[in-house]
């Protein structure tokens, strides 16, 4: 007897992406949306500066994470966020901004960015579902964390009233 396995479709969240892009916190890259496209943990804390209404620049010229020059794109927007306390860094003064960021890394600078006390950041999908932004099906299939899974957070976030 044969037992077929089918891997279920990844979601795009085209719906809720383009909600955001509508309101001008989602910006296309040169494939539109792109939502099927890993994100970055750079480009995840530059979308979500932007999606709280925060600016991409920093008001200080100090470099915080060695791996993230004054010369490099995301400076200002690593820079803002780690002033208003969304990102820490990955240890050893550094902050892997090309690493892909993962959906509890991701959810842990959106419940920063919500103010929602101290929490330990391994809790903070199961924190997301809590708090009904994720379903745990959806979280499940957050194992390759896209700009169609960041758009679902921050859609959802926003309509929740986290930010």
């Amino acid at each position: 007897q044969n037992i077929y396995y089918t891997t279920p479709e990844k979601p795009v969240y085209e719906a809720e992406a383009e909600a955001l892009q509508a309101a001008g916190l989602l910006k296309g890259n040169e494939n539109g949306l792109d939502l099927l496209k890993p994100l970055t943990r750079i480009e995840a804390a530059a979308m979500l500066l932007r999606a709280i209404g925060e600016s991409e620049t920093a008001e200080s010229t100090v470099q915080v994470f060695a791996d993230v020059p004054a010369a490099h794109w995301g400076f200002g927007a690593t820079a803002q966020a780690y002033t208003l306390g969304l990102i820490k860094g990955v240890g050893d003064n550094l902050f892997a901004p090309d690493k892909t960021v993962t959906a509890a890394e991701f959810s842990t600078m959106a419940l920063r960015a919500a103010n929602t006390g101290e929490f330990d950041w391994t809790q903070a999908v199961d924190i997301m579902i809590e708090k009904g932004i994720l379903t745990q099906e959806q979280a499940d299939k957050m194992d390759l964390f896209t700009r169609g899974d960041m758009a679902k957070i921050i859609y959802e976030a926003r309509q929740n009233g986290l930010f």
